[in-house]
């Protein structure tokens, strides 16, 4: 009978670091439902519900595209890191997940922007969203890589880094819906500038 590998970590300290490891990510995920608290007085008392329908609409354009067109690419990156036999190979994948994310995304921003007038001219009857979706679709790009960041974050279970980028992003947002929304009432363009704000801002940290 072979000796038990020394190696391995006990059932106790196994136990606590799935433990340490849930209660972090719980934060970012209350953090950001607890955002979404903070804004509804603000959303519901400066957004209209015609506001609220653009908004929508536009979101949901976005993300039909977005998923089509490869925004979940990095998702893969978890299986090669693992495979991977050693840290230059690991630092080869994560780059690769990175570099290949945001390029995908920078291409399906080229494939969907003239796109714009007809995507808004098929949903809402007129030009009057195209604005709204190229700034929707200029993000794709930073967007994927952001995706893709916080893909290795988790899969590196680098912890601490992803409740820090999570509870950013939230206060940018909350920051930004504050000044551009209720103070500005820039209404949809707030929303919107909020999310590129929150999604640039987060990938530069």
């Amino acid at each position: 009978m072979s000796p038990p590998d020394a190696s391995a970590p006990s059932s106790r300290s196994l136990f606590k670091r799935m433990l340490q490891g849930s209660g972090l990510y719980t934060i970012a995920f209350v953090g950001q439902r607890m955002a979404s608290l903070i804004l509804l007085p603000i959303t519901t008392r400066f957004l209209t519900p015609s506001d609220y329908g653009i908004g929508d609409l536009v979101e949901q354009i976005s993300g039909v595209m977005g998923i089509l067109l490869g925004l979940y690419y990095s998702s893969a990156l978890g299986y090669f890191y693992f495979k991977a036999e050693s840290d230059e190979e690991r630092r080869s994948v994560v780059w690769t997940s990175l570099l290949g994310a945001g390029l995908i995304g920078a291409l399906a921003s080229a494939l969907c922007l003239p796109l714009a007038g007809t995507a808004s001219r098929l949903v809402f009857g007129s030009d009057m969203a195209v604005g709204y979706l190229w700034i929707a679709f200029l993000l794709f790009g930073p967007g994927f890589f952001l995706e893709a960041l916080f893909s290795w974050v988790r899969v590196a279970d680098r912890q601490g880094m992803y409740v820090v980028g999570s509870l950013f992003r939230v206060a940018i947002t909350v920051l930004g819906m504050v000044m551009l929304v209720a103070v500005f009432r820039l209404r949809v363009w707030g929303v919107l500038w909020t999310s590129a704000a929150a999604i640039l801002l987060t990938a530069l940290l």
